[in-house]
């Protein structure tokens, strides 16, 4: 039987050793970090991750969340990797697990996984985090990246400026909806072609992919490009 005092200093040695390795910082010079207004950039070099990497992103409990596609999509997350190899990561101020203060900074954490073979086993892990600030919002704002689009406007959903006419009839059919919302948002109506009209609960609108959250002073709808509701 082994000895309580071994087996507490073996245990010990293991948590120090993964904590280590969980919370260690890329290669000094190898990852770049920028805010671009509502957006959170992150440049990871090719002789950092190699060809194989994986990117999650770790929510304000310290608990790792996986992306795939369709999540990174829902809650405002995109990757590119140009033909050097490089790779981009961006994230929306307004995405799912930024720890967002007032409405004005934003923090988000990320783990790098760098694998040494196509089957992306025994990685190399580390975490970067990236803070940025953007404030003040305009009363609506869209951003569209390579697989979402993404709207916000302000809580109380103000009324398009007279002047401005490009959308005006499509805001005038949504906005009834819109404001005798509550607050909390308990519905979403997409307005379709030929005066069609879908209406769906946060819970159904959030199976079907789209992300739909408020903030301390925003509402915010965010779809993929392939979404059943999106028109070209």
């Amino acid at each position: 039987m082994m000895p309580c005092c071994l087996r507490f200093g073996i245990t010990l040695l293991l948590a120090v050793l993964v904590t280590e390795v969980w919370t260690q910082n890329p290669p000094l010079g190898s990852v770049r970090t920028e805010c671009q207004g509502s957006v959170m950039m992150m440049m990871l070099d090719k002789s950092f991750v190699g060809k194989y990497f994986r990117i999650n992103v770790i929510d304000n409990k310290g608990t790792l969340v996986s992306l795939s596609p369709r999540l990174a999509a829902q809650c405002g997350y995109s990757l590119t990797v140009d033909f050097l190899g490089n790779a981009k990561f961006l994230a929306s101020v307004l995405s799912c697990f930024a720890q967002n203060t007032n409405d004005e900074t934003y923090k988000l954490t990320v783990q790098i996984s760098v694998f040494s073979n196509s089957a992306m086993t025994s990685a190399s892990s580390y975490v970067q985090s990236m803070t940025c600030r953007y404030s003040p919002w305009a009363e609506r704002e869209i951003l569209c990246e390579r697989n979402y689009m993404e709207v916000s406007v302000r809580r109380g959903v103000p009324l398009i400026e007279p002047n401005f006419v490009q959308d005006d009839p499509d805001w005038s059919l949504a906005y009834p909806e819109a404001t005798a919302a509550d607050n909390s948002i308990w519905k979403i109506v997409f307005h379709l072609p030929a005066n069609r009209k879908t209406t769906m609960t946060v819970a159904q609108g959030m199976t079907n992919g789209y992300g739909i959250n408020t903030t301390p002073t925003r509402i915010l709808v965010r779809a993929a490009y392939n979404s059943t509701e999106s028109q070209p």
